[in-house]
């Protein structure tokens, strides 16, 4: 019976180590991208966010999402806290090439917010 007890604390610690190593991958990987640069340009742009929590003053330390390239255009979607002047916000940016390369906001996404 104790043997099975440690395997399955061992199969638990190797679960939760591959999470920490994916989840600190992703956060390297998004906080380094020329796609986390422009999204935060686009957030700090948007007129209806600085209406809920004032001027952009700063951003979370641990940006998340994923970076996508399908049919010759990058897509990113970007999710991080916005630290205004009245209060904070947690934002998903969906940002997308056109065909002409250039970048685009497609959606900007407010789901919570502290004053």
């Amino acid at each position: 019976m104790k043997k099975l007890i440690k395997i399955i604390v061992y199969i638990i610690i190797i679960i939760f180590s591959l999470k920490l190593i994916i989840v600190v991958g992703n956060y390297i990987k998004i906080s380094n991208s020329t796609e986390y640069v422009i999204a935060k340009k686009f957030i700090k742009e948007d007129s209806n966010l600085k209406s809920k929590i004032g001027e952009i003053k700063d951003f979370g330390s641990f940006p998340k999402g994923g970076i996508q390239w399908k049919n010759g255009l990058n897509s990113a979607q970007i999710e991080t806290n916005v630290i205004g002047s009245k209060g904070e916000a947690y934002v998903i940016a969906f940002i997308k090439e056109n065909h002409e390369k250039k970048w685009i906001l497609d959606t900007l996404l407010i789901s919570k917010i502290d004053k």
